[in-house]
């Protein structure tokens, strides 16, 4: 088994230990973020059509039977190059990475590609609706007027929350205020999700 997360993320350094423990799997944790400069992979097609080998570390990827994509972090690149060549780097060490892990054909717990999907709010709000749950009163936009109006003729309170999922700054779901209101100018340069309560 592969756990692709960060190093110290103790959850999967339990699931590691548990898997090891009452199941005797060696599950083996990959820290995307050490790689290049500290973990090396290989991707090796034989030629006349002979198939393919892929490695990461000494770790030949055709053992692995199950891979648990636990919110890892991209590609740690070095940075003592030019902005386009750091830029560079981090594409094709990103895309290769991924592109090695994502082509296992293993048992995925939750498939990053899936996740990719699954995470986005306005694809919730959409797939929620078609299978027939009701969804509330909401306004996803960068359009201060639009707001404005969606927050005036809600009939009751309004919420505000993130319409994404990546690292930083955790912003809470809040009810819209007074002061919040006379804020919505701001929402030009970054979209928002308002949402009846």
């Amino acid at each position: 088994m592969l756990i692709v997360a960060e190093r110290d993320d103790p959850d999967a350094l339990l699931m590691q230990d548990r898997l090891r423990r009452l199941h005797g799997c060696e599950a083996t944790l990959l820290d995307m973020s050490t790689f290049p400069v500290e973990q090396q992979a290989a991707l090796v097609h034989g030629s006349r059509g002979t198939g393919a080998t892929a490695y990461l570390g000494d770790l030949d990827l055709a053992d692995v039977g199950a891979v648990w994509w636990r919110r890892p972090r991209r590609s740690a690149v070095p940075s003592e190059y030019y902005l386009f060549d750091v830029d560079f780097l981090q594409v094709e060490c990103d895309h290769f990475l991924e592109g090695l892990l994502w082509s296992l054909p293993a048992v995925w717990v939750n498939h990053p590609t899936d996740e990719i999907l699954a995470s986005r709010k306005l694809h919730q709000l959409a797939t929620a609706a078609r299978v027939g749950l009701v969804v509330p009163a909401t306004v996803v936009t960068n359009d201060p007027a639009r707001a404005r109006e969606f927050v005036e003729s809600a009939g009751g309170p309004v919420i505000t929350k993130r319409i994404g999922t990546t690292r930083g700054l955790a912003t809470q779901t809040l009810l819209i205020s007074a002061t919040d209101i006379g804020r919505l100018d701001s929402i030009r340069t970054c979209p928002t999700l308002l949402q009846r309560y």
